[in-house]
């Protein structure tokens, strides 16, 4: 968005899909990556992503910085990433690496809108030129401080993670049984996406969820994501009443669909 504002022009470089076993995944076709941000300045990469929770392997990335250029690796979910971890120890070696995080979402703040960047000093002497005064308070400042040497933030996420796990499990053991065709976005974020082989079921799922008080993010962009719910992970009773749900509506749909 702001680089529109600015008339800077913006690449977006779609994944690849693979479907296998009710299972779905998202790739990154190396090839058009690394030939595309040859003709780039700045690379923004999100690990995990959102909403799939799929990866940009290592290795990609260390090709990526062999180039001139910069690469802004957004890692807002990184807290819940169980298949890699950070690759912020790479700043050290690299001057054209910039780590992005935020307290949004594993410390819950939100709110506040505070996070922090990882970068070479060149990189952050450019950005504390041009930023605005005054992007930070007092308020978020203590609560980010706070939550850094609290011992909950660790179990929060330890907590989500297996729930995630649980909630997934679940997922699959239902498709195994249904008829609708979907498939389940194994994921290392704070949610899980479920694909749907028709829009309309999607859509009619979603209503159905919503009428039982249970909001999910429904994805309808043709150029983007289309057919696809995502829900967010919360506490053991929240994702049960979800799955207890979904099954409910996915024979909903199944019974109307045979009549």
């Amino acid at each position: 968005f702001l680089a529109r504002v600015h008339g800077v022009n913006v690449i977006e470089l779609p994944l690849k899909l693979q479907l296998q076993n009710h299972v779905a995944q998202y790739h990154v076709d190396e090839r058009a990556l690394l030939d595309n941000a040859t003709n780039c300045k700045v690379l923004f990469i999100t690990r995990p992503n959102n909403p799939d929770g799929s990866w940009v392997n290592d290795k990609i990335v260390e090709q990526l910085l062999e180039l001139s250029i910069l690469v802004a690796i957004d890692e807002a979910y990184i807290e819940f990433a169980s298949s890699a971890k950070t690759i912020a120890p790479l700043v050290t070696k690299h001057d054209n690496l910039l780590i992005l995080r935020t307290f949004s979402k594993a410390h819950a703040l939100a709110g506040l809108r505070i996070g922090y960047g990882i970068m070479p000093p060149h990189v952050k002497n450019t950005l504390v030129k041009i930023k605005q005064p005054y992007n930070v308070n007092v308020a978020g400042l203590k609560a980010a401080e706070a939550s850094l040497e609290s011992s909950h933030v660790q179990q929060h996420v330890k907590i989500i993670k297996e729930i995630r796990e649980f909630t997934f499990q679940r997922l699959l053991a239902l498709r195994e049984h249904a008829e609708t065709t979907y498939w389940i976005h194994r994921s290392d974020g704070p949610f899980l996406l479920i694909r749907f082989d028709k829009e309309k079921e999607a859509v009619k799922l979603r209503d159905f969820l919503r009428s039982r008080g249970i909001v999910l993010r429904y994805y309808s962009s043709p150029s983007s994501l289309t057919s696809c719910l995502r829900v967010s992970i919360g506490r053991v009773e929240e994702m049960t009443a979800f799955l207890e749900a979904f099954e409910k509506g996915v024979a909903k749909l199944e019974t109307n669909g045979k009549s």
